[in-house]
């Protein structure tokens, strides 16, 4: 027979072992500690600067924040990006100048693809020129960071202003910015859909990413003639995903003229 617990023992659980008292046994320092890992920071090497912006970042507070905006000008470019890294956990909007600084200036290739990196966090509408100057570079890391940026940024005219830099990142030569701009890509617009049309043309059957992210983009668009052949045509390809992208390409259209001829009707 099972033994009932007493009412004590029912207090027990339901308060000291809750998720709430769990989250501040686990979690909550002292003052004195933290101020423990500042002083690290500021007197040790930078191993132990790495592990005090470890366990700095856990507590978020406009201390910590000022803090990781003083580490992001660290000498050493590996606590530059761990303190980037932490920016991005808790995106305070007091960093995003620095942030786009490190962006835009950083003479460091992997320092600075983590400032792309942290700033597209924040989708911020005044980030988009600096996501443009980096589809500039000549690093196809920086290139692919900043398309994925600036295709973050949520603002109506923006992304219509961003046009011709999306454009130019379906041109790059790196065709993994292509198909990262295919699969990131929600902006509909008949200049895009005639690049992207032009994509699936020519793409080699092989490729098969690059057809799949590119009949993904063309999801939402009335087809011309040659753009409908050409997915017709990928039913019977001989990769099971490509066959299943090629259906719902053409479901989409589908639906989106059975759409237009209600809303003509009404």
């Amino acid at each position: 027979m099972s033994r009932i617990p007493s009412s004590n023992a029912y207090f027990f659980f339901a308060v000291f072992l809750s998720p709430s008292c769990l989250s501040r046994v686990t979690t909550q320092k002292k003052p004195s500690d933290i101020n423990k890992y500042f002083a690290m920071y500021d007197n040790g090497n930078w191993i132990e600067k790495k592990e005090a912006i470890r366990h700095i970042k856990r507590y978020p507070s406009a201390q910590t924040f000022s803090f990781l905006i003083k580490a992001a000008d660290d000498p050493h470019s590996i606590i530059r990006i761990e303190a980037l890294k932490s920016i991005s956990l808790h995106v305070p909007p007091e960093a995003v100048g620095k942030v786009k600084q490190l962006a835009l200036s950083e003479k460091r290739p992997n320092v600075r693809w983590q400032a792309l990196r942290t700033l597209s966090r924040y989708k911020d509408p005044t980030s988009a020129l600096v996501f443009a100057k980096a589809l500039k570079s000549d690093d196809w890391l920086i290139r692919e960071e900043a398309i994925k940026g600036l295709l973050k940024i949520n603002d109506y005219a923006i992304r219509y202003v961003s046009i011709p830099y999306i454009l130019e990142a379906l041109d790059d030569p790196i065709e993994s910015i292509v198909i990262t701009t295919l699969n990131d890509l929600s902006i509909k617009d008949q200049r895009l859909y005639q690049k992207i049309s032009s994509i699936l043309q020519e793409t080699p059957a092989h490729k098969h990413s690059l057809l799949q992210a590119t009949l993904t983009a063309l999801k939402g668009y009335k087809y011309d003639t040659a753009t409908r052949e050409s997915i017709v045509n990928l039913l019977v390809h001989r990769n099971k995903d490509l066959r299943i992208a090629a259906f719902r390409a053409l479901k989409s259209e589908s639906e989106l003229i059975e759409k237009l001829a209600e809303e003509k009707n009404r």
